[in-house]
């Protein structure tokens, strides 16, 4: 168990490109977890486990979509240091026990997305009434810089935001398996319990504390279980 210079590096400047599907350029889509974790998990020889992060994060954020005012928890940074994570934990890349493990970890990440969007959009503010004020004089070409600065701007934060996910989570789910290796087995089978039924409900609930409670539940379940076997 190692955290992957490497791994971190492809994570950060890859998330840092995706992330611009979402609003400064396109929204193709390429940075849904099915997307984005499958294709990390290509170049970083884990395909298979890649794809099956992807497929468990769109699962469970599908129904968390943007609608009116309300902005939600987007499952990018989390797809992609989860990927980190499970190289950094199964050096092989060949395993599935670590793949649960690896997603638990990552989720904090989720937050770390939603404050890089609001300083974006806050720094966005201001570029705005620049942009304006240079229609107005007619200088077209200027505005259009702009509107460049702010894509860039969005490519550098969240290229250095996922790189220090990646490196902070991944190397914190090493120690803490490093010291504790009899938690990766309960991990591996307590995960599944908050992702197929606590996580669900977190990514979808629109009443504060709802989530969190269907999260604690299916952690709860998890670990009853595990304790049981």
């Amino acid at each position: 168990m190692a955290v992957s210079p490497l791994a971190v590096v492809v994570t950060g400047f890859l998330g840092g490109l995706l992330s611009l599907d979402r609003t400064a350029f396109g929204q193709f889509l390429l940075s849904r977890p099915l997307v984005s974790a499958s294709l990390t998990g290509a170049i970083l020889g884990c395909p298979y486990q890649g794809a099956f992060v992807g497929v468990s994060l769109e699962l469970l954020f599908l129904s968390s979509l943007p609608v009116g005012s309300f902005i939600p928890h987007h499952p990018l940074y989390p797809s992609l240091v989860a990927v980190a994570a499970f190289v950094a934990l199964d050096p092989s890349r060949n395993g599935w026990e670590m793949v649960p493990p690896a997603i638990l970890f990552a989720l904090p990440s989720v937050w770390a997305d939603r404050l890089v969007e609001d300083i974006w959009r806050r720094s966005n503010d201001g570029l705005l009434q620049r942009a304006e004020a240079l229609i107005r004089l007619e200088k077209i070409r200027l505005a259009r810089a702009l509107h460049l600065t702010a894509i860039l701007r969005a490519f550098v934060l969240n290229t250095a935001a996922i790189l220090l996910c990646a490196a902070t989570l991944s190397g914190l789910a090493v120690l803490v398996l490093r010291s504790i290796p009899s938690l990766a087995g309960a991990l591996a089978l307590v995960g599944m319990a908050p992702l197929l039924v606590g996580l669900a409900g977190l990514s979808a609930a629109k009443v504060k504390g709802r989530g969190w409670l269907g999260f604690a539940g299916g952690l709860a379940v998890g670990l009853l279980f595990w304790s049981v076997i």
